[in-house]
């Protein structure tokens, strides 16, 4: 079979399970028509969360599929290996032409491969301007030798940052690209004019800490990222990612270390204190998605702080969907899942409810993944590894795929090494319900306590440290 990958990658948040009434998200219909679906079968839907992973959703394609993305800013979608940018409230076709190419177009005319032409035409004259990529001297390099290559990329950002404008005229006008355009191409470009000097400081991370000078660094590229106060800019340039490194950088409290409620607090004074508009937004936001992932429980009054300081719509309509699906998540461990799990050895089919009941005093991870999937298959080798550090502690690592092809799933399985004593498929004949219950995408980790309660529902990946010191905190309880 045939598959094909159809990137939505969000460089903004997206929902999972569908919420209403939520200030901020608007819903754009994605029609993939009968004659893509005949070319390219099953393809599948990935965005970008907040965190930065990637995240697959399921569909089922035989006819004309109608996909509604709940997206609250501008969004690129990938379809490899071309390039298209979406609007919320839009519809776009996903189609063949006659030639056989994919295209993508929309109910209000918009020439999106025009567009995605002009992009990659504009990416390529500046990339030819811009500074060189530097990936840091050695551990031994003298700190005098850094800080005099540190003047020369300043001065080439500057140089480069003199240079865009007049640039971007020149090549607006052979392309004859419209003024407007030619305005968000100058608002992108000059949003990550600093990169060089971003890269530079964290390229040579542990030389600069060891002399006590990269806070001092970090700090100096806060009046870029608070320069940044268009939307569709700091959406669709890359800059949250950057801000996110920044503000992990410098926050007095670190991401790995937040534990309750007084050090969110503490974190986002700070923020308020160093950063202003959509920098600061976002770093609130963030931190407030750190304590909703982590179960802290957070007081009505802080919430309320958080409206207020946040100035930017679409964070704080996030943060009210997250608190939202952490109730209806909190509510469906209360359902009762059929027989819907079939075991890999023997076909026996059990329920997740009887799992968690037979492994009662260890603390479970329920890891959800398929066959096709590839971040989820790049994930297990890290998965295996933290299973074995765990081996002789109460913890178990249970895999629930959501393959419909029983074959490839267990084909796979045996290929990726998966212990098959504590592997698992759900049923196709009834995975929708219990997909809608429990997995809005894919790879997706949850934790479960000794005590058979649900502790949290998007633990971090299998590759991040972030996932063994919550399991080792759990098994200390």
């Amino acid at each position: 079979m045939v598959r094909s990958i159809l990137c939505v990658a969000i460089l903004c948040w997206i929902t999972g399970p569908s919420c209403t009434g939520e200030k901020g998200f608007k819903t754009t219909r994605i029609i993939v028509d009968t004659s893509f679906i005949k070319k390219y079968e099953d393809p599948l839907l990935s965005y970008i969360d907040l965190t930065g992973h990637t995240k697959y959703l399921t569909g089922n394609f035989s006819n004309t599929v109608n996909y509604k993305v709940r997206i609250n800013k501008p969004t690129y979608l990938f379809i490899d290996p071309i390039a298209f940018f979406a609007y919320p409230r839009e519809k776009y076709i996903l189609a063949l032409d006659k030639n056989g190419d994919v295209s993508l177009s929309s109910k209000s005319k918009i020439n999106l491969s025009k567009k995605a032409a002009e992009g990659e035409e504009m990416e390529k004259y500046i990339s030819a301007l811009r500074p060189k990529s530097f990936f840091g001297y050695s551990n031994n390099t003298p700190i005098d030798t850094i800080l005099q290559s540190e003047q020369k990329v300043i001065n080439q950002a500057k140089y480069y940052s003199a240079c865009l404008p007049k640039a971007i005229d020149s090549i607006a006008f052979i392309m004859n690209i419209s003024l407007k355009r030619k305005e968000k191409f100058t608002k992108y470009y000059t949003a990550r004019a600093f990169e060089p000097i971003y890269s530079f400081y964290f390229g040579n991370k542990v030389q600069l800490q060891n002399n006590k000078l990269f806070t001092e660094k970090i700090n100096s590229l806060i009046p870029y990222i608070n320069h940044i106060n268009d939307k569709e800019t700091f959406f669709t340039s890359g800059r949250e990612s950057v801000v996110r490194s920044i503000i992990n950088a410098l926050l007095p409290i670190s991401k790995e270390e937040i534990a309750d409620e007084e050090d969110i607090k503490e974190d986002m004074r700070f923020v308020v204190k160093v950063l202003d508009g959509l920098a600061e937004s976002f770093s609130l936001a963030y931190i407030m998605n750190i304590a909703i992932d982590r179960d802290i429980e957070l007081s009505n009054k802080t919430y309320r702080w958080f409206y207020k300081n946040c100035n930017t719509r679409e964070y704080r309509g996030y943060i009210r969907r997250e608190k939202l699906l952490k109730k209806q998540l909190e509510k469906s461990q209360s359902k009762k899942p059929a027989n819907l799990l079939i075991h890999i050895d023997d076909n026996v089919k059990t329920s997740l409810e009887d799992l968690i009941k037979q492994n009662r005093g260890k603390v479970i991870l329920l890891h959800y993944w398929a066959s096709w999937c590839i971040p989820c298959r790049d994930d297990i080798p890290y998965l295996l590894k933290l299973e074995n550090e765990l081996k002789d502690s109460d913890f178990i690592s249970i895999a629930i795929s959501i393959d419909k092809d029983l074959f490839s799933w267990k084909v796979m399985s045996d290929k990726l090494l998966l212990n098959p004593k504590n592997s698992y498929c759900i049923n196709p004949a009834g995975a929708q319900p219990f997909m809608d219950d429990y997995i809005e995408a894919i790879p997706k980790y949850i934790l479960i306590n000794k005590n058979g309660e649900f502790k949290t529902y998007d633990a971090p990946e299998a590759k991040s440290s972030e996932l063994k010191n919550l399991i080792s905190k759990m098994l200390s309880e």
